[in-house]
């Protein structure tokens, strides 16, 4: 699989040289010749100009941090599954945002963030001892081909259309390549390892997507951030009490530390709340454009006297087949932004879900009566007038889109 996967990326080049140079001699040929194709082949020119810079482009370095020699232990158990193995210890060991152990040189060895939170130190001794066993041949090639074709094939999908023709093989190939360089870069999990791989990455995937950026578009990161991959790794796949190859680390090398290393600049700027503020910014967040669209400039107290007056069609969304049904939940969205600027609503975060919400007095069967008589084919908005002045809504209530720092 090694030697395949090189001869793929010479063959990719070979290709690439082929072409450029053959479109170069074409073009030579027919201007010494005065032919007016020329200038027909001189259209295809921006195309390979972009090919060509999209190949010579250089990717941003893969965020890595350090480690220390403060984390002792970590260290023992590498080098110790150096000598059960027999080979040199590596002189660096650098923590990434990674789900593996890998080898990125021989003396090199990098271990996913993720992974230390997940496993057990006897499965993460496993795993270095299978690392540092495998003797790919060409591996920094193979893996410099991974990122190489990746990043031009992503270089070419945002490029103008005249790339078009190119873009369905470079895909191809890549993909292709990529399926050939994992069966070359790695071997089979071992039966001593009691987790997958797979479900650990897809947790993940999932913990970045839906719970690490929860509070981005309101402008914050979690505080922990390893402390909630902890929560949904015991939600999804119960852990027990066993110590995890976190414990591993210095005290001032934790997990959630490592994580913001590994974060942009501008990210790791970010203010940071604690994940049920969070979950309260996020939602908050997202009720609040809502019901600034559903409102469309007007104060609640004026939507509600236009409800009261029987006009139902302004507050429900264009097109909608059913008014009172549209009416009902746009109205519902500006309440609960009401609701929540006064503190009677919020959210806390859920493992595994979304955020959960929380209701306080009036409660939720008292809103949801006044919502159902305010939404309904004659609208009754008195009882919800009343809802909102016991709860300290004010009548000229209007959602806020910048939100306060957390509560």
């Amino acid at each position: 699989m090694a030697l395949r996967a090189m001869g793929l990326l010479v063959a990719f080049w070979l290709a690439v040289v082929l072409v450029v140079g053959g479109f170069v001699a074409a073009e030579a040929v027919l201007c010494v010749a005065m032919s007016p194709a020329s200038l027909a082949l001189l259209v295809v020119a921006p195309g390979l100009a972009t090919l060509v810079t999209a190949l010579c482009s250089r990717a941003g370095p893969t965020p890595t941090i350090r480690l220390t020699p403060a984390s002792t232990r970590l260290w023992e158990l590498v080098h110790s599954a150096a000598d059960d193995v027999g080979v040199e210890a590596p002189t660096s060991v650098q923590l990434d945002a990674g789900v593996a152990v890998r080898l990125a040189s021989r003396r090199r060895l990098v271990i996913g963030v993720p992974l230390l939170a997940a496993v057990n130190p006897g499965q993460l001794s496993v795993l270095v001892r299978r690392a540092l066993s495998e003797d790919v041949r060409f591996r920094p090639a193979i893996a410099w081909g991974v990122r190489f074709l990746s990043r031009t094939r992503d270089t070419l999908a945002r490029t103008p259309r005249w790339n078009a023709p190119a873009r369905p093989a470079v895909r191809a190939f890549t993909a292709y390549y990529l399926r050939v360089a994992e069966q070359a870069l790695t071997t089979s999990d071992s039966a001593e390892v009691r987790w997958e791989r797979e479900v650990i990455e897809e947790l993940w995937e999932l913990f970045l997507v839906r719970y690490a950026a929860l509070g981005l578009r309101a402008g914050f990161l979690p505080a922990r951030p390893m402390a909630g991959f902890r929560r949904l790794l015991d939600a999804e796949l119960p852990l027990g009490d066993e110590a995890r190859a976190s414990a591993l680390l210095a005290e001032g090398e934790t997990l959630d530390h490592a994580f913001a290393q590994l974060l942009s600049e501008e990210q790791r700027a970010m203010p940071r709340a604690d994940w049920d503020t969070l979950a309260d910014l996020s939602q908050r967040h997202e009720v609040t454009r809502s019901a600034l669209e559903v409102l469309g400039g007007l104060t609640l107290g004026a939507a509600l006297d236009r409800l009261a007056a029987g006009e139902l069609a302004f507050l429900a969304k264009p097109g909608a087949t059913d008014v009172v049904a549209s009416v009902r939940y746009r109205l519902a969205l500006v309440v609960t932004a009401a609701l929540a600027d006064v503190g009677v609503v919020r959210w806390r975060m859920a493992w595994p879900g979304p955020p959960e919400l929380v209701v306080d007095d009036p409660g939720a069967e008292a809103i949801t009566t006044a919502l159902d008589e305010a939404a309904a084919l004659t609208p009754e908005v008195l009882p919800l007038r009343m809802l909102l002045v016991v709860s300290g809504v004010p009548p000229d209530f209007r959602p806020v889109r910048q939100l306060s720092s957390p509560r």
